[in-house]
């Protein structure tokens, strides 16, 4: 009696757990569409944006005469008002600079 009662149990809760994993999917939806609602966290324009002035605020640290600006090609360009000498010191920050 007692070994009947244990598999009409597993049985009933397997029934429920199936029924619960297969009706998960109809709940949420697909992976597929979650992901075409989700937009991006940060636009590139922003990410660029950012990039941009954090290069400035590193350049104006140290540095005066030095402008950095952005491109309609989404190129940063940096002026230095100074001799070669100056400029290769703002070069040498730069350069790491570069590779973010």
């Amino acid at each position: 009696m007692l070994r009947r009662l244990l598999i009409i149990t597993g049985i009933v809760m397997v029934g429920i757990a199936s029924v619960i994993l297969f009706n998960m999917p109809l709940l949420y939806g697909t992976i597929d569409a979650t992901k075409e609602e989700q937009e991006p966290l940060v636009t590139k324009e922003e990410l660029q944006l950012s990039i941009s002035k954090k290069i400035t605020e590193k350049l104006h640290e140290k540095y005066v005469g030095v402008d950095v600006k952005t491109t309609s090609k989404k190129e940063i360009t940096i002026r230095v008002v100074g001799n070669e000498e100056y400029f290769n010191s703002v070069k040498r920050i730069w350069n790491p600079l570069q590779k973010v």
